[in-house]
């Protein structure tokens, strides 16, 4: 089984690097594991509760539509969600170790995150030896149609 890990922010192109993994798996099963990271909370209360309601709301809507993709095909794919405080490399590791992780697809969204935790996971996931595939900024269809017009216009 392929065990590929998605790290997150829950930004919307967290659904594209799901369903290019369900896709590019083909047939074989697949086991999607969804990592998202925070800094270590200051107080025992800060583990009460993970980010606020904007990430609350943006997975809400990710894992709904996942489910919709699911059910328009027949595929074996396991999600798991997994939450760490820290990003350490050998917290990674252990991650990584933990659910047997053979793959690493990274959504642009949290490439280009400017949180620190996430920018300290992402170090750590270079660091590993799991194939690693960055995901592009998403096209837009505005700007799909200005590289289509150029195309056009240069083959005139």
């Amino acid at each position: 089984m392929n065990n590929i890990l998605i790290p997150t922010d829950y930004q919307y192109d967290t659904l594209r690097a799901m369903e290019l993994t369900r896709w590019v798996s083909g047939n074989a099963p697949v086991h999607i594991i969804l990592l998202s990271v925070s800094p270590l909370p200051d107080s025992i209360t800060g583990y009460l509760a993970l980010s606020g309601d904007l990430q609350t709301n943006a997975r809400t809507r990710i894992m709904e539509d996942w489910e919709e993709l699911l059910k328009l095909a027949d595929h074996g794919v396991i999600l798991t969600e997994h939450h760490q405080y820290g990003a350490s490399p050998s917290i990674i590791g252990q991650v990584m170790e933990r659910f047997s992780v053979n793959r690493i697809v990274v959504p642009h969204a949290f490439q280009t995150s400017e949180n620190i935790v996430h920018r300290e996971a992402l170090s750590a996931l270079r660091k590993s030896n799991c194939k690693i595939t960055f995901l592009p900024k998403p096209v837009t269809a505005d700007q799909q149609l200005h590289r289509e017009i150029e195309e056009l216009v240069g083959m005139n």
